[in-house]
């Protein structure tokens, strides 16, 4: 039985016949070389999403055009013949499976890093900064646009030779196409812009010179349908540009949103709802006959059927959910949903690409690393294996190690597992971390694994078991610095806040620490009528969460009426005050605070590691055992230590 008949009836996008209607667009890997050739890294991430289902794999940016049409340090290369032989052997890898390829052929525009564009200006439509990278663009001369149109035909052309169905080109989130197309960034006075037409024009005069060059050879085009900004382009004025496109005869139409300076319209943060732009799509149907790509923020396959279901698109695009889960299609198809593991929409993928990284996934351990994990067997001998916490790590941990054919138990001293994801759903708009904790246990409980709750792991346990191997994933515990005067007032902990919905209410709450937990657990206290203020001692809340849901949850923050102290530090609190201390000009003041919340951090809890080491086994710390970090670290390291077990 085949669940979900209309993600899996066969589509069509030009000549190009498609198995499904599950599209995973470009996402940039940064998994090229700094030159722009095809590593094996690059090929065996493809082929894994291809080998789980996808029916067309859209293949990463790849630069027309450059250093100043690059995206990071690693974008693919298209602009010349040495590039063809290993953007075939990708091609090859994802057409093993059955699955359509096209590649996404890309200029930056203004929206490029100095460091990027080798020092060189940036160029652009008209000389308008963006407003969130600062940089002075230069206004491309007529001369320049004709030898740019030039170098997207001559990409077109490579494309084709090295094996691609299809090409789809980038005019959408406020590169260079999407720049010219936007009122909001173009102003020129020339045929290239002003009216709808001229704006159009090079995207139009790209689309004219491949047909001319490569006959009905697939063009994809990605558009903005809103571009979230005054007088940018909105949904009406979307709509007739998708008329005139599908008049210059392109093949389909792969909606989206935003730019740079809309914020978080074209990368959402963990509060988006699922499909939230699905509706832009939905609108652009209305007035094109070809086929029309939609998605965002899509991690159901109920969801995406039902958007076929109901006549809003043609294809529905999974990008993080297959970065988290590549076989999410063969899954979906064979109605085992609840084995998929979940986007968590954390947005580490894309914190990589900011950071120059290579990329990876915090809930899946293999991405961006299939090629050293694919040919990996289960290690003889068989080892019996005590892991020690059923937290994140060690429920990861011993999931990896039975998987591998060893024998495994796992033993946790509370009542339930999940350790901190039992907490780290709760938060407004994190529920997606419970699903993920639902996803382990699910994992967990086909595997032949033993599991022990209420049972304290010590010396003794470890004599009578005499486990090969130990690993110590024991988690945290929170840190309580040491404030004069907390006996004389209401003290909780993060743990007191988010399990008990109802307390406190109505009273002056001061939060100690500003880290991601507390400006979280300061949300969840503002949504119960209590007046907060967040006493942190660092310049910045959450410093180290990543950046586009860091600005989600500060904006909410503000409209929450949450006060914030930054660079201070809560000395003593005595009759209902708070007595603070600022660290950078050492002046005193005192805040009223009728509750303490301590959101101070957690260290690790790992007490058995130094009696551990008296015995003949194994011992691995993973986790935050070892050191405190987060969710990405404690799941690569439960994978890793079965991993360097087989070794």
């Amino acid at each position: 039985m085949v669940f979900f008949p209309r993600l899996f009836t066969p589509g069509q996008i030009g000549r190009v016949r498609l198995k499904n209607r599950i599209v995973m667009p470009s996402m940039y890997t940064g998994l090229a070389t700094i030159e722009g050739e095809v590593t094996a890294q690059m090929i065996e991430y493809y082929e894994a999403r291809a080998r789980g289902g996808a029916g067309l794999v859209i293949a990463e940016v790849a630069c027309v055009d450059p250093p100043l049409g690059r995206q990071g340090f690693q974008d693919l290369g298209i602009d010349h013949p040495r590039y063809l032989a290993g953007l075939n052997e990708l091609v090859e890898a994802v057409h093993a499976h059955q699955a359509g390829a096209f590649i996404q052929l890309f200029h930056a525009g203004r929206q490029v890093s100095p460091l990027v564009a080798q020092g060189l200006t940036p160029v652009a439509p008209s000389p308008l900064p963006c407003k969130v990278l600062g940089l002075q663009p230069r206004e491309l001369s007529l001369p320049e646009i004709k030898i740019l149109i030039g170098k997207f035909v001559q990409a077109a052309a490579h494309a084709q030779i090295a094996g691609f169905d299809g090409i789809e080109i980038h005019a959408a989130h406020g590169y260079l196409l999407s720049e010219f197309l936007s009122p909001y960034t173009n102003r020129r006075e020339d045929n290239y812009g002003g009216s709808r037409q001229n704006r159009m024009r090079i995207l139009l005069e790209i689309i004219e010179g491949i047909r001319d060059k490569l006959g009905d050879y697939p063009i994809s085009v990605r558009l903005n349908a809103s571009d979230f900004l005054p007088g940018g382009i909105e949904l009406d004025e979307s709509q007739e540009i998708a008329s005139l496109l599908e008049d210059a005869q392109i093949d389909a139409l792969n909606i989206s949103s935003g730019m740079y300076e809309s914020g978080l319209t074209s990368i959402e943060s963990v509060s988006y709802p699922e499909g939230w732009r699905v509706y832009l799509a939905e609108t652009i149907k209305q007035v094109v006959s070809i086929p029309v790509i939609t998605g965002g923020v899509i991690r159901n396959p109920q969801f995406a059927e039902k958007i076929l279901e109901e006549r809003k698109a043609d294809f529905v695009f999974i990008g993080r959910g297959l970065l988290a889960d590549p076989d999410w299609p063969n899954k979906a198809r064979q109605g085992k949903t609840l084995d998929i593991r979940p986007c968590v929409s954390c947005n580490t993928c894309i914190n990589r690409d900011f950071s120059g990284l290579h990329i990876r996934c915090a809930v899946n351990p293999f991405t961006g690393r299939e090629a050293r994990f694919r040919n990996e067997n289960p290690a003889p001998p068989r080892k019996s294996v005590l892991v020690v916490g059923g937290g994140p790590a060690g429920l990861q941990a011993a999931i990896a190690f039975s998987r591998r054919g060893h024998s495994v138990e796992l033993v946790e001293k509370s009542d339930n597992l999940g350790g901190l994801l039992n907490l780290a759903g709760l938060p407004p708009h994190k529920q997606r971390l419970s699903l993920f904790r639902e996803y382990l246990l699910q994992q967990i409980v086909q595997l032949p694994v033993r599991i022990s709750v209420n049972t304290e792991v010590n010396i003794d346990l470890i004599r009578e078991k005499q486990p090969d191997v130990v690993v110590l994933a024991s988690g945290s515990l929170p840190l309580v610095p040491d404030i004069e005067g907390l006996h004389e007032i209401e003290v909780l902990d993060v743990e007191d806040v988010l399990l008990n919905d109802q307390e406190p209410r109505g009273k002056q709450v001061v939060v100690v620490g500003g880290g991601r937990n507390g400006c979280e657990v300061a949300e969840v206290l503002a949504l119960r009528n209590n007046q907060v203020t967040i006493v942190e001692m660092k310049p910045l809340l959450a410093a180290d969460m990543e950046k586009k849901n860091r600005r989600d949850l500060l904006e909410r923050l503000k409209q929450r009426k949450i006060s914030v102290l930054t660079s201070q530090q809560v000395l003593t609190v005595q009759d209902g005050l708070a007595f603070i201390h600022n660290l950078n000009t050492g002046q005193k003041a005192e805040i009223a605070a009728e509750v303490i919340v301590m959101a101070t951090g957690y260290a690790p809890h790992n007490a058995l590691l130094e009696e551990l080491a008296k015995f003949p086994c194994s011992i691995i710390t993973i986790g935050d055992a070892s050191r405190v970090r987060g969710l990405e670290s404690a799941i690569l390291e439960g994978e890793m230590a079965a991993h360097s077990l087989s070794q």
